[in-house]
């Protein structure tokens, strides 16, 4: 955001420079961070008293500007010039040069096809010459097809294959070979098809297959002829294919009503069996990409090559944490590459529980509080999915769940505590056994959260001592989050009371008992606990007293206004 506002502030300067005439204009509500901060970052429109046309508003105004420019400005006689530089000499000039290069360039790739389609076409002549008028057709297809490629001079090539597959000898053979050499996803995918159809060379068809994957020009005719071909001879052509047999693999999702691809991981799975290092080394370079989507495809990769060989994940976990400082976003069917790491390192800790789990402390200690955050979710990913599928429990289960209960007696940031309410709330049930084990941490940190909330100030409560404006709201939130955690702790506790009632539910009915008055949070917290037991026959007989006593405290005391709370706390539990 603040990115964002620093950017605008300029572009508002360069066009105030560009006229007097001009105004900007807020459009919508103002954030918090642009009243702390004094930058433009919400949306905003341009205004001026002698606009032809209406612009747009948003919060790009780099955007905004260059329509309203167009719309508005361009051979305007009542523009009033301020000064230097303005959006003229910077802006426009800078979208102009570059309208102009992209044109020029289209230009000179289209002259460059169409000098290569020439050379193809007079090579195809000089293989056709002094062939019989049925291979001559063939060649005049193969014509058509580079011409026009496309579904339906693909398919007229695949029948007259499918119908003389003699006539495509080795002339012809090597016109499809160049025609699949010659670029273009169309030509090449439909060229390569035939070849596979009429049984060229593997090695040679193979080879073709990788360098259509590393132009970008193959798909599932080059992936599957690499699954099915690829040898130790071809190490020198897999490093450049490796990115598109990582595309691959990936899942496609369909837009609308299309339903989209699973992905196609065996070519990759191929190449990893005989070049293992060269992928590796194409994963990491991938998960160092800036780009978001770049790095979902590499976690997908590593998802595919862990089910058939798990010794792959201890040795790219360090580069997966490593690539969560990278920019990132939520946006898209595919999210966050935080979630496809978080996903990514959860498969990989149940396979290695410790090993993962030690590289997870290790780093949480000496990083940001972003990472701390996104790495804790690791531990919530591997018990979700427990529970979720149904996995038995193993020790890696256990370590998440013991990780994410150490945090209930730390000073954690928002983050993870929303996670670890979360975790207490959906998921902590689904684990019964692991849960009554739990029991004494439960109710040292519901004790240590109390008395926390009770306190006017905390080391919990107050996790930054630096004043700033913000202070008040931050400290409103925090407090709001420890009642949330306190009852989501109490919630789980007294589950495990209600299965228990003999051994922890009477341990809470002591621990009831000797609190004060003082230990307002902690008791109201403890209540809800005996609530809970009493939902089974076994707990009622500990939690029906102290629940007539509360009753009577709170609605008797009016009435019996001689009596002290020690009359009740002593002789209402003997009259039940």
């Amino acid at each position: 955001m603040v990115q964002i506002g620093e950017s605008n502030k300029q572009i508002i300067e360069l066009a105030q420079n560009w006229c007097a005439h001009l105004t900007i204009e807020r459009w919508g509500g103002t954030g918090i961070v642009e009243v702390e901060t004094g930058l433009p970052i919400g949306a905003r429109y341009f205004r001026c008293p002698h606009a032809r046309a209406a612009g747009c508003a948003g919060v790009d105004l780099k955007f905004v500007a260059l329509d309203f420019y167009d719309r508005n400005c361009v051979g305007c006689d009542k523009r009033s010039p301020v000064r230097f530089p303005n959006m003229s000499t910077t802006l426009v000039s800078e979208r102009d040069a570059n309208r102009l290069r992209g044109e020029e360039a289209g230009r000179e790739a289209a002259e460059n096809a169409a000098k290569a389609l020439g050379v193809r076409t007079d090579r195809r002549k000089e293989l056709s010459r002094n062939t019989d008028p049925p291979t001559a057709g063939i060649f005049s297809q193969i014509d058509e097809l580079d011409l026009q490629p496309g579904d339906r001079t693909r398919r007229v090539l695949l029948e007259t294959a499918a119908a003389a597959p003699s006539r495509f000898n080795s002339q012809v053979q090597d016109a499809l070979f160049e025609l699949a050499d010659a670029g273009g996803f169309a030509r090449t995918e439909a060229a390569l098809e035939v070849l596979r159809s009429v049984g060229a060379e593997r090695n040679r068809l193979c080879e073709s297959a990788l360098r259509a994957l590393a132009r970008g020009d193959g798909h599932e005719v080059a992936g599957s002829i690499v699954a099915g071909s690829l040898s130790e001879a071809h190490r020198s052509l897999v490093c450049a294919a490796l990115p598109a047999l990582i595309r691959l693999a990936h899942p496609v999702r369909g837009f609308l009503v299309e339903r989209g691809s699973p992905g196609n991981s065996k070519s990759l799975e191929a190449a990893y069996r005989l070049f293992p290092d060269l992928v590796k080394a194409t994963i990491f370079d991938q998960l160092r990409n800036p780009e978001k989507y770049v790095r979902i495809r590499a976690c997908n990769s590593i998802a595919v090559i862990t089910r058939f060989d798990a010794s792959f994940g201890p040795g790219v976990a360090e580069e997966l944490i490593k690539s969560l400082e990278l920019p990132d976003d939520h946006y898209g069917e595919e999210g966050s590459a935080e979630g496809w790491v978080q996903s990514t390192l959860a498969e990989i800790l149940l396979d290695y529980p410790d090993e993962i789990d030690a590289m997870l402390q290790r780093e949480t200690s000496r990083t940001s509080e972003d990472i701390r955050s996104a790495l804790f979710d690791v531990y919530e990913q591997v018990l979700r999915s427990a529970r979720e599928l149904k996995e038995p429990l193993t020790r890696g289960h256990e370590s998440a769940h013991e990780r994410m209960l150490e945090l209930l007696a730390q000073p954690p940031d928002n983050e993870r505590l929303l996670t670890l309410i979360s975790y207490l709330r959906d998921e902590a049930n689904g684990f019964p056994d692991m849960l009554d084990r739990s029991s004494e941490k439960l109710l040292g940190a519901a004790a240590l959260i109390a008395s926390d909330l009770d306190a006017p100030s905390s080391p919990l409560l107050d996790l930054d001592v630096r004043p700033n404006s913000l202070k008040t709201i931050e400290t409103a939130t925090r407090r709001q989050l420890l009642r949330s955690a306190l009852d989501a702790t109490m919630e789980a506790l007294g589950t495990v009371a209600a299965r228990k009632p003999l051994s922890v539910g009477r341990s809470l009915v002591q621990t009831f008992e000797a609190l004060d008055d003082r230990a307002a949070y902690f008791k109201a917290g403890l209540l809800k606990c005996l609530g809970r037991m009493a939902t089974k026959a076994e707990g009622v007989p500990l939690a029906l007293p102290w629940s007539f006593y509360i009753f009577s405290v709170r609605c008797l005391n009016p009435i019996l206004s001689g009596v002290g709370s020690r009359f009740h706390k002593q002789v209402c539990p003997r009259i039940i």
